[in-house]
């Protein structure tokens, strides 16, 4: 029995016969023995949506993400509650009106992210990077930025009152209307 040649790249892939079926143009009918089996054909890439619970508005009270890789995520809204986020890449994150109360973000990258309404009160961001961060109207008391560098960050309306900023950078940094009272700037870099 004559076996078709397999088809060109873009036609149409026919269905294999099925067993017991006429054999076009021969008179005979397939067997299972005999029946051609379909081709692999390769299928393209399907996108696929995050695991349910993680995205806007999503609850990950004490989460570990240690060392994730975030960049550019979608995450206003978002509850982190005590999460450990320690050395994440949040790089141009979205964190809009996130909840980050007493989350770990010790050495995180939050490099040009949007965090415009966030509750930070008591998170740790010792030695964070939150340069050119837009902090506008952040809840930040009692936050921990030793060693933050905050250089360009906006943090206009924003409330930093009890904060720790000994030893942060502060170049550059936006404070128009910013609450500092009793926050320690033992050390703070400025213009």
């Amino acid at each position: 029995m004559a076996v078709p040649p397999p088809p060109t790249p873009g036609s149409p892939v026919p269905n294999p016969p099925v067993p017991g079926s006429p054999v076009p143009g021969t008179g005979s009918t397939t067997s299972p023995e005999t029946s051609p089996q379909p081709q692999h054909q390769p299928t393209a890439a399907r996108a696929t949506s995050p695991p349910p619970g993680v995205g806007p508005g999503a609850s990950l009270i004490g989460a570990d993400l240690a060392g994730a890789t975030l960049v550019c995520a979608d995450l206003h809204g978002t509850d982190l509650t005590g999460a450990d986020l320690s050395g994440a890449n949040l790089r141009a994150a979205n964190l809009v009106q996130a909840t980050l109360i007493g989350t770990n973000l010790r050495d995180v990258d939050l490099t040009d992210a949007m965090m415009r309404s966030a509750y930070l009160r008591g998170a740790d961001l010792t030695g964070a990077c939150l340069a050119c961060t837009e902090l506008i109207g952040a809840d930040c008391r009692g936050t921990t930025l030793v060693g933050a560098n905050l250089a360009g960050a906006d943090l206009r309306d924003a409330d930093l009152s009890d904060a720790d900023l000994r030893d942060a950078d502060l170049h550059g940094a936006i404070l128009t209307g910013a609450c500092l009272a009793n926050a320690d700037l033992t050390g703070a870099r400025r213009d």
